[in-house]
């Protein structure tokens, strides 16, 4: 999960192993990580200093909870874990690094460089490292070796606004006129392209604890004008930028200064602002602090801390921007989000997104999410309501057609869905499927109340209908897969309705058909796989249905599907499997635990249901007697 950048799923499992082993120091290890990029340094910290109760030589506990403690501003306590790491030879560069950053920030420039030097020695690639050394020897009066130290690092990486920035500032310092000029050309080149890249240089500077530096970047940016390559851009406030500057200049002591730079942000315009690090939280909170009525404060604070799955926080932060600034329809979606995903509040959730849409009638994907809440609450009426009434610019996104389809489908309108679906053109992604699992499941819908009615020849045609890819979804036809479960419903239809022909059709279709292409090594385990052996069967090729329903049997054996399958179903459908496959052969006790170990995992399983009733029942399928009689 870590890997995959599921922050709280990840969380979740090292908590789990916590629960089996309190001490468990690799799972406090990651937790501290996780809760350091989410700017909770406490809670970091405890599970760091768990960690070190564990494991006194854990080298990342040590180095993680030195980068939470200088956060903090404990720079000695920092400095200790440092100190070790250095002495243990772990994570040396990195440690010699933060140490010259504690000295630089604290105006100790002689023993910053000295740290420097150590890591720059220690890994030569380091750029990072390498500019902040030429940082620390041009404060401490080594212009020369500065200038030759960053000229080397811009060579190398010529799009490093830290090494672009140092390569002005040096050769400024040394009276290098052209040089100077040619790299903050460079630099401000690069910087227009996006008024994020501004705020990345500008918190390169704070970390190194050089706040005067950081104001220099911001007001230069400020005074060149707009930023950016889209044509809002040249006209507009970043707001993010005049926030920054103004926390700057508060932390400075200069709150008349401050307060002007905060003003400005809050008349920015929002769109395509989306503050995500850390340190923009305290810079949002400090803004805020100083002005109780910025909902754009508020709002941009519940962006970022949502992006660090701070979700409460988040929730707290964007309530007070609905508060102060109603007009802001985003704000008012983020705020009904919330109150659904992080507070489980589906009802004030609901009201909320009503009063977005009230504001915005036309933003489709509000109709979308508000669609989708109701759904979660069984609520198809209001659906229905919400879609069916929506402008007709909104309906004319192919993606509110999908969510009115799905309204229909829930509330047992197959036909309408069916209507909707196949006069609308969809253009789906790689991947995508969403429609086509609309169409199939209305049709579905129609082929049992078909069925149910006594219908069989249009129930069969129903079945049929679910194997097709319709014409108007476009490209996205799925890759060569077996519908032989649809196809043994339509043949079984067409019997019941008397169309012999048909129905051979169909059971031959089902029984030759490949379950997976060639091309394809995985498996696509479904429900198929047992109703082609029940399709084999039918057509009198006992022996091949035979195999399959064996090969299905090993299923429920752990050892036996390990080393039967290089690509083993997980989950219910390989229960289901097992359990219909060994009640075909006759062996229903295990066929019974097998099913009932799926419904387990699946409750509303319809193959197991329907197996598990008949073994309930005492009834074998015939196809289980034939296939034993064999």
């Amino acid at each position: 999960m870590d890997k995959k950048s599921k922050e709280l799923e990840a969380r979740e499992a090292y908590l789990e192993a916590l629960r089996r082993d309190s001490g468990f120091a690799p799972a406090h290890i990651a937790l501290g990580l996780s809760f350091y990029r989410s700017g909770e340094y406490e809670t970091a910290a405890n599970h760091l200093e768990a960690a070190l109760t564990r494991n006194k030589d854990a080298g990342d506990a040590h180095y993680l909870l030195a980068l939470v403690r200088r956060t903090l501003g404990q720079t000695s306590e920092a400095k200790d874990h440092l100190i070790w790491l250095v002495r243990s030879g772990y994570r040396e560069s990195l440690a010699r690094y933060i140490l010259g950053e504690i000295a630089l920030a604290k105006g100790n420039t002689p023993e910053a460089v000295e740290n420097f030097k150590q890591a720059v020695m220690l890994d030569p690639r380091d750029l990072k490292a390498r500019t902040v050394l030429g940082l620390a020897e041009r404060l401490n009066g080594d212009l020369n070796s500065a200038a030759s130290r960053i000229d080397q690092v811009a060579n190398e990486l010529p799009i490093d606004y830290f090494a672009l920035n140092e390569l002005f500032r040096v050769n400024k310092t040394l009276g290098n006129e052209a040089k100077a000029k040619a790299a903050s050309d460079q630099l401000h080149h690069l910087l227009s392209r996006e008024p994020d890249s501004v705020l990345e240089l500008t918190f390169d500077y704070l970390a190194v604890g050089q706040p005067g530096e950081a104001i220099l970047v911001l007001e230069n940016a400020i005074k060149r004008g707009p930023l950016g390559n889209l044509a809002i851009d040249k006209t507009r406030i970043h707001p993010m930028l005049y926030y920054t500057l103004g926390y700057l200049y508060e932390k400075n002591g200069d709150r008349d200064r401050a307060s002007v730079q905060y003003s400005l942000a809050m008349k920015g315009d929002p769109s395509f602002v989306f503050p995500h690090r850390v340190e923009e939280i305290e810079v949002l909170r400090a803004a805020f602090k100083a002005n109780k009525n910025d909902g754009r404060a508020a709002y941009y604070l519940g962006n970022v801390l949502a992006s660090k799955n701070r979700d409460k926080e988040a929730l707290a932060a964007w309530r007070d921007a609905v508060r102060l600034d109603p007009s802001n329809t985003i704000a008012q979606r983020n705020f009904a989000r919330a109150l659904w995903v992080a507070a489980q509040n589906r009802e004030e959730a609901a009201a909320q997104y009503q009063h977005a849409i009230d504001k915005s009638p036309n933003d489709f994907r509000l109709y979308i999410e508000f669609d989708k809440l109701l759904a979660e609450m069984k609520a198809t009426d209001r659906r229905l309501k919400l879609l069916e009434t929506a402008p007709a610019a909104v309906l004319a996104q192919s993606a509110v057609v999908q969510s009115l389809a799905g309204a229909y489908i829930d509330s047992g309108r197959f036909a309408d869905s069916l209507r909707l679906l196949e006069k609308t053109a969809f253009t789906s992604g790689e991947g995508e499927d969403a429609a086509l699992g609309l169409y199939r499941k209305a049709h579905l819908g129609q082929a049992r109340r078909y069925r149910e009615a006594g219908d069989h020849a249009k129930a069969g045609a129903e079945f049929a209908a679910v194997t097709e890819f319709p014409r108007n979804f476009g490209v996205g036809r799925p890759a060569m897969q077996s519908q032989a479960q649809y196809y043994v419903a339509a043949a079984r239809e067409y019997e019941a309705a008397g169309q012999r022909e048909e129905a051979d059709r169909w059971w031959k279709r089902a029984a030759t058909e490949e379950l997976n292409p060639p091309s394809q090594p995985e498996e696509p385990w479904s429900e198929s796989y047992f109703y082609k052996a029940l399709a084999l069967d039918h057509v009198g090729r006992a022996a091949d249905a035979r195999k399959l329903y064996e090969r299905l049997a090993v299923l429920n054996d752990d050892q036996k599907m390990l080393e039967a399958e290089p690509w083993p179903p997980s989950g219910a459908i390989r229960f289901v499997l097992a359990g219909s496959a060994l009640k075909a052969l006759g062996r229903n006790a295990e066929a019974r635990i097998a099913l009932e170990r799926a419904l387990k995992m699946d409750p509303q399983n319809e193959l197991a249901l329907t197996q598990l009733t008949e073994l309930n029942r005492g009834n074998s399928a015939a196809v289980g007697a034939r296939v034993r009689g064999r």
